[in-house]
């Protein structure tokens, strides 16, 4: 049988790396739980933010200093999303929560080493270890959200789409920023104001500072 052959790196609206042995830091919304307005406006200003980095500098400079830029941006589009700005909130049911959380935790030792993740009310982070891809991490997180969609719909007695079609997905460079997401996952809801101390949140989970059952 032929093995398949997963590439390293491909482009849809989102730049996306697939490598073995990495640690993936990965944020997914629902549908319209950012309104579209502001989404536009966002890219725009990232383009124009983009295009003077293209005139001003090259090679590992630039790559750097974009970088840097993806980075101040996702801090942009995250605040939207603890805002909820759309008042798209269908992850704040616990049974909705509860279908994500149990969908983690099958894939925990399968496809991915969960390291970190936390379930707000329009959004996950989440942060794991690949050791080896099986199949392209694409597929993983369609599988993840198809499921959860459904079973989601279910609940809720809606049809149609559940999540955006695309999540956001970066590779963790090294160990200080392994442990700037580890800590930005975890107070996600305390930005949100949804708690005032990290480890009251009900739907996030750290390997190392806040374990949960079954992980």
């Amino acid at each position: 049988m032929n093995k398949m052959k997963i590439k390293g790196f491909y482009r849809r609206i989102f730049p996306h790396f697939q490598l073995d042995n990495k640690y993936y830091f990965v944020t997914s919304r629902l549908i319209n739980s950012i309104p579209e307005f502001l989404i536009k406006e966002l890219k725009l200003k990232f383009k124009q933010d983009e295009s003077i980095l293209i005139n001003s500098f090259s090679g590992e400079i630039y790559k750097e200093k974009r970088y840097l830029l993806l980075k101040k941006y996702f801090g942009y589009y995250d605040d939207y999303l603890n805002r909820s700005l759309s008042q798209v909130n269908y992850l704040s049911d616990e049974r909705i929560a509860s279908v994500i959380m149990d969908s983690f935790r099958f894939l925990n030792g399968k496809a991915f080493d969960m390291i970190s993740f936390c379930i707000m009310p329009n959004h996950f982070h989440f942060l794991a270890k690949i050791e080896k891809l099986s199949k392209p991490f694409f597929r993983i997180m369609q599988s993840l959200k198809r499921h959860t969609s459904r079973q989601s719909n279910i609940i809720l007695n809606r049809t149609g789409a559940f999540w955006e079609e695309e999540s956001y997905d970066h590779i963790v460079r090294d160990d200080t920023e392994l442990l700037k997401i580890m800590n930005y996952i975890l107070q996600d809801p305390v930005r949100a104001g949804l708690v005032k101390n990290a480890m009251d949140w009900k739907w996030s989970y750290c390997k190392y500072f806040k374990p949960l059952k079954g992980f």
